[in-house]
């Protein structure tokens, strides 16, 4: 769902209406299949002519300036969010980088990359990306590289002691956003055979994240909802967060 024109909450989403409300979105641009992640190498298998380092654009260039033009006030910190394979990148960057980051919401995400099967079903999944396919090995390496476990929101719980946690995600079960994208056949696919599985695997996924935390001392804000993996869910979850008092 990244793309290299406008960021797909922009494009799918009115979470930039959040300006009325005193907060400043920042939205990536590109990254599809990153993980939000500093990978090892290219992807060699579809020829990738560079390596991801989202970690270093967001950890560092995006920090230095945000601070630059002050968007960071006093001692204040940021709050990171994000959907999908993001949103365990969204905790883990938290998680390392506390002293930029005090919240991190994670909407539909991955949030035990580590979990029994779960390399295997990440493996697939970059196999399947269109129009050509990413080699997950680029990433984290094999997968017994500790980069995986260094990469993974639920080994990283600790690092979010004291911070602000938000976590959401459907039942994989078609809902009312579920079509938002059209009655086509494409959209039926996408919606029911993709988006179905991928928010079911969310929906375990952020559950046992959840009794993760709560066993670590780290309360978390929660939302779960009959839907499947598509923008209007995640809408919903960003101002149901807003008005939790996320962002405050």
């Amino acid at each position: 769902r990244a793309e290299y024109g406008y960021s797909g909450w922009e494009i799918n989403t009115n979470v930039q209406k959040l300006v009325n409300a005193g907060v400043n979105v920042v939205q990536p641009v590109g990254g599809p299949a990153s993980f939000y992640a500093d990978w090892d190498a290219p992807s060699n298998f579809n020829a990738q002519p560079f390596t991801y380092k989202w970690r270093c654009v967001i950890t560092r260039s995006l920090i230095r300036t945000l601070d630059a033009n002050g968007f960071r006030v006093g001692n204040g910190k940021y709050a990171i969010m994000g959907l999908s394979s993001g949103g365990g990148a969204a905790l883990t960057i938290a998680a390392q980088n506390r002293q930029n980051f005090d919240r991190a919401a994670s909407l539909s995400g991955y949030n035990w990359m580590t979990a029994p099967g779960m390399r295997t079903a990440i493996r697939l999944s970059m196999l399947d990306i269109s129009p050509s396919p990413f080699n997950v090995d680029s990433m984290f390496g094999p997968p017994w590289s500790p980069r995986w476990r260094s990469n993974d929101a639920a080994w990283n719980i600790q690092g979010l002691r004291g911070m602000k946690v938000y976590v959401g995600s459907g039942n994989g079960i078609v809902g009312q956003h579920s079509f938002d994208g059209g009655s086509s056949s494409m959209s039926l696919f996408n919606d029911v055979f993709k988006g179905a599985p991928l928010e079911l695997l969310s929906f375990t996924q952020t559950k046992a994240f959840e009794l993760f935390a709560n066993l670590n001392g780290v309360p978390v804000m929660s939302s779960y909802a009959m839907g499947t993996h598509s923008w209007g869910y995640w809408q919903d979850m960003v101002w149901d967060a807003k008005n939790r008092g996320f962002f405050r």
